[in-house]
């Protein structure tokens, strides 16, 4: 098996660089850091532009992950962000003011968020909660309470209409990294529609029925 190769590297944020994410329109990245800074990229055919289109804002505390839009949602400038205070953020990258509102989602660390169809952006935390704000200004409703669970460590949005039979969750757990492939069919995804995937401590990943706002189901895979 061949070796790859650093092609392009960056000098991002003062301190660590914690999670990146894909934005659609404008074609771009989407950065988060241990400054608590969100900052945007230019991509095009030869990588990455070297220097910030812009910092679309920042958080109280260090940025913990990010995402660009619905997956349904090609032309989407949304993203959103999670910091270590449980607060969420959406941003709308062609804005001038970037930061549509920002929402104290959890009690502890948000580890993972996403923007699911129907206009939620889902996140979960440290503490086990899972929470849905709201789009159209940051409603939010709590899937599952702080306590209710295991910590949980990553999310992805999973659209209805995409033919996922494999569904791929990456975790970095206390006993290892775990790669989760084929955890849902289509089939329950378009009985469920927008979803949200999570996974963390107890080795479960869990799927969240947005739509419904409940549980919709688990698998123990460790």
């Amino acid at each position: 098996m061949g070796h790859g190769r650093v092609v392009q590297s960056l000098a991002a944020h003062r301190g660590a660089l914690t999670c990146l994410a894909h934005m659609r329109a404008p074609r771009s990245l989407l950065s988060g850091g241990a400054d608590a800074s969100v900052l945007q990229w230019g991509l095009t055919s030869s990588g990455v532009v070297p220097t910030p289109l812009r910092t679309l804002g920042a958080h109280a505390a260090a940025v913990l992950c990010c995402c660009g839009g619905s997956p349904l949602e090609a032309g989407s400038p949304l993203g959103a962000s999670g910091a270590r205070d449980g607060t969420v953020a959406l941003w709308d990258a062609r804005a001038r003011e970037a930061c549509v509102w920002r929402a104290a989602a959890h009690q502890d660390a948000c580890t993972g968020v996403g923007i699911v169809d129907g206009g939620w952006v889902v996140s979960c935390a440290r503490d086990g909660s899972v929470a849905a704000s709201h789009i159209g200004g940051g409603r939010q409703r709590l899937l599952r309470a702080a306590g209710g669970g295991p910590a949980q460590r990553c999310l992805q949005a999973v659209a209805a209409s995409h033919s996922l039979t494999n569904v791929v969750l990456t975790d970095f757990l206390r006993t290892g990294y775990i790669v989760l492939a084929s955890l849902l069919t289509s089939y329950l995804l378009q009985a469920v529609g927008g979803a949200a995937l999570t996974a963390g401590d107890g080795g479960a990943a869990y799927i969240w029925d947005v739509r419904a706002m409940q549980l919709g189901g688990a698998l123990q895979v460790s």
